[in-house]
């Protein structure tokens, strides 16, 4: 599910060249802006999750990258290049990445909030996480503080399930409703493995 918003378009990174775009991003805000250091902002989970880049005019922009953890996702890692802000790109990325995360099947959401952005994530929804009713302590990393938040969705749109086509699974991630290369390929039919020798091959490997 790719969004073109005019010049705007959203969408998972697909290519070294997109991650290349994001990390730029996330450079020139995180570490030239809040002096965080090389090895504590990219830890390590940049090629566990799912990392979603806005581009506007083609030029990157913005980016948000997305962990999954069993019944929740984890949104991290926002940024909006300066000369790029006021003009609600983080709420149309923050936007996108749920809506993405729901067609994906899931509900619940879990972003780590510092106190300057902690009213664009409430007016999604977020709270101070508060298990059992007794909120949990702010905490910090990379010298700056932050605040656990979560969000509980009630989603009943469309998503991908065990029930979708199964060409529907293996199409690019986020573009689950429009026809990929491999639908192309399912046209020209299987191969006759016994003819082509593979069945025996396979066979004989079993």
């Amino acid at each position: 599910m790719s969004a073109h918003d005019d010049t705007l378009t959203l969408g998972p990174a697909r290519t070294m060249e997109d991650l290349a775009r994001v990390y730029t991003i996330r450079a020139a805000t995180y570490m030239a802006e809040q002096d965080c250091p090389y090895d504590e902002e990219f830890d390590g989970n940049d090629f566990v999750g799912t990392q979603i880049l806005a581009s506007e005019d083609g030029n990157p922009v913005g980016c948000i990258r997305l962990r999954y953890f069993g019944d929740f996702v984890k949104l991290e890692r926002l940024a909006v290049l300066p000369s790029c802000r006021g003009k609600t790109l983080a709420r149309k990325i923050i936007t996108y990445a749920i809506e993405f995360c729901q067609r994906k099947g899931f509900r619940n959401f879990c972003a780590h909030v510092p106190d300057h952005t902690l009213t664009l994530w409430q007016s999604f929804g977020f709270r101070p996480a508060a298990p059992n009713g007794t909120p949990k302590s702010a905490f910090s990393f990379s010298d700056y503080e932050y605040q656990e938040c979560h969000l509980y969705t009630d989603y009943s749109g469309e998503q991908v399930t065990l029930n979708s086509k199964p060409l529907t699974l293996i199409r690019p991630e986020g573009e689950w409703d429009r026809p990929g290369i491999l639908d192309a390929s399912s046209l020209r039919g299987a191969k006759d493995q016994k003819r082509e020798g593979q069945y025996e091959t396979y066979r004989k490997s079993a």
